[in-house]
């Protein structure tokens, strides 16, 4: 089942349990817990954000139960989730981010800018 496409040839999908992120043809496990939804940008035409020549994507995992993210003023739904990975695109191939956990990621809400760029500047140090 896909879930989501975005405008730069991803497609974050989920079966068996297993996320999968695929890119020109190559796909990718995620280790978040499904079902996973792309991260949406709101005021811009695409899903991602470019650093020099590399996409950077925001995955959400299962939607948080709303005890656990009431605390920030969310509905049910608005899907939050507690656990993001990132996708990183560069010249055809696909890099994963490591996991972040208790972190809010909603994906029709979005997130600031800031939250891709501390993904890129993390992926791009290992």
């Amino acid at each position: 089942m896909i879930t989501w496409c975005a405008q730069a040839n991803i497609s974050v999908s989920y079966a068996n349990n297993v996320c999968t992120v695929t890119s020109e043809g190559k796909s990718l496990e995620l280790q978040l817990t499904p079902p996973c939804n792309l991260v949406k940008i709101d005021y811009k035409d695409h899903d991602y954000f470019q650093y020099e020549d590399s996409n950077v994507f925001i995955v959400a995992g299962k939607p948080a139960p709303l005890t656990k993210v009431a605390k920030w003023s969310v509905t049910e739904a608005d899907n939050c989730s507690l656990q993001s990975q990132a996708v990183m695109v560069t010249d055809g191939k696909v890099q994963l981010s490591a996991v972040r956990q208790d972190a809010l990621t909603c994906p029709d809400i979005g997130l600031d800018e800031k939250v891709y760029r501390d993904f890129f500047d993390n992926m791009m140090t290992k």
